[in-house]
């Protein structure tokens, strides 16, 4: 479905505040959280973690600023867990930015009541313009090897809508494997880097292990896969598919969305 020339515009000079009510409804996008609040290390310990708070506001604004509805929805259909380590504001541009993400926060009342992805219908489905993804680790614990997700995601694939994945988020993809070919084989994709997350091994921010790279596995299903230099930007748009390495990309990976919903 179509953004409004005065939706995009709102987008793009980042006009805050009203700007969802301003802007015509264009829809409605899935987006799709996890259900637990840790990731198990290869050592069996939990580490704590969830979603990564820009990855998801930053995104979500935008979407909300264009005119679209945001249907949350994970696993559990539990409040979802925010990594404690993402509530700062060096993840973000200015101080404005980062009150403004945790505004959003705050007020997302679906964000607090996501909607269990099994309740979710082919017609339901149906209805939706894209799907989104963030990141932060706990994808990779059960988005990764969950069915219904995989379910989801291969609709979203044969229908050729916009799907949006950042960081850790792309882990998620994986779910769509065991059912023969892989749906994403020969797609050219990006996730968060083995030199990021080995980065963080070593330093202890994850206080052990990981028990896979996200990037080796998505190699071995059959992506194509594509890394900046750690810790910059870098996004990758292929067919409806559109992925992002890691919190810096958030500022590449936001446009390509909008602009693959314009189309």
């Amino acid at each position: 479905m179509k953004i409004s020339i005065m939706a995009f515009l709102l987008f793009i000079t980042g006009v805050p505040g009203t700007a969802a009510q301003a802007a015509a409804n264009n829809g409605k996008v899935l987006v799709v959280m996890s259900g637990v609040d840790y990731l198990t290390l290869k050592s069996g310990t939990r580490h704590p973690t969830g979603y990564f708070m820009s990855e998801l506001t930053g995104p979500a604004q935008a979407l909300t600023a264009a005119g679209y509805e945001l249907i949350f929805a994970n696993p559990s259909g539990k409040e979802p867990a925010m990594d404690k380590a993402s509530d700062n504001v060096q993840w973000f541009k200015t101080e404005q930015d980062y009150q403004q993400a945790k505004a959003f926060i705050d007020g997302a009342a679906g964000l607090k009541n996501p909607r269990r992805l099994d309740s979710l219908t082919k017609d339901e489905l149906n209805s939706f313009s894209a799907i989104f993804i963030p990141g932060g680790h706990a994808p990779m614990e059960d988005l990764a090897v969950n069915r219904d997700l995989g379910r989801i995601l291969t609709f979203f694939h044969n229908m050729k809508k916009p799907t949006a994945l950042i960081c850790h988020g792309p882990a998620a993809l994986l779910s769509t494997t065991g059912r023969g070919k892989w749906i994403y084989r020969g797609y050219r994709m990006t996730v968060f880097s083995t030199p990021e997350e080995q980065q963080q091994e070593n330093d202890t921010a994850l206080g052990g292990f990981v028990r896979y790279y996200a990037a080796e596995a998505l190699t071995k299903a059959g992506g194509l896969l594509e890394a900046g230099a750690p810790w910059t930007s870098h996004a990758v748009q292929d067919r409806e598919l559109i992925t992002a390495q890691n919190p810096m990309s958030e500022g590449e990976f936001t446009p390509l969305l909008m602009k693959a919903l314009a189309r």
